[in-house]
């Protein structure tokens, strides 16, 4: 506890910074990470109440995407349903931040192997991501390969391929993380689709751009 308060003292004359503490533990789910985010949730809950949707919704986004990438599933899905609608409240309905709790929800479902669950939401983060922030946007980019490897896991290639092919081009306006892997992914659909040549030209591209990226 002295850990958030002397964290609180530092942040307190910027309440944006405040909220924003909460995003630096998205980074690897570890165990350590999640016992801050938890003490931040418990101390944000103290101070603002638990249905403050700016700092206290913050934190319990930020501690559900640590449980989503740990694997706890049950745990991060409760969570995102206790914070979405708070954050509906707060923002809007077609506001990015509802869009990042719809996207983190649906990979929770998606992981369980939930995919009717998962869709609409992906669908739904899409359309906000889109309205919000642009085509090009990274988290644009992500919605939209969501939902090409949540088809192309369930064998629907015709549906699949328009949206790996929007994914990409998005990644690379956006420098995406993610880019070599999608390019990768969507070289597997075409070869399982007859389409070999193409899916060669694509794995030399991934290969090139991790190249670059290890230089």
């Amino acid at each position: 506890m002295l850990f958030w308060l002397i964290c609180l003292r530092g942040f307190r004359r910027s309440s944006p910074k405040l909220s924003a503490l909460a995003l630096t533990f998205h980074k690897s789910g570890s165990p350590d990470d999640i016992q801050k985010a938890e003490g931040w949730l418990e101390l944000c809950e103290k101070l603002f109440g638990v249905r403050n949707a700016f700092f206290t919704g913050d934190a319990i986004v930020a501690l559900a995407d640590l449980y989503r990438r740990a694997g706890r599933y049950a745990e991060a899905e409760d969570l995102l349903k206790r914070a979405l609608p708070m954050r509906e409240k707060l923002f809007g309905k077609d506001e990015y931040r509802v869009g990042d709790c719809l996207n983190y929800l649906a990979t929770v479902y998606h992981a369980q192997g939930k995919e009717a669950e998962a869709e609409p939401l992906y669908q739904r983060s899409l359309a906000i991501y889109e309205k919000a922030l642009g085509s090009n946007h990274s988290y644009t980019a992500t919605a939209l390969y969501c939902l090409a490897e949540l088809y192309s896991h369930q064998k629907r290639y015709a549906e699949a391929e328009p949206f790996y092919k929007r994914a990409i081009t998005s990644m690379e306006q956006s420098n995406h993380p993610d880019l070599p892997e999608a390019l990768g992914n969507y070289a597997a659909l075409l070869k399982e689709t007859g389409k070999t040549s193409e899916a060669f030209s694509l794995e030399l591209k991934a290969k090139e751009i991790r190249s670059k990226r290890e230089d």
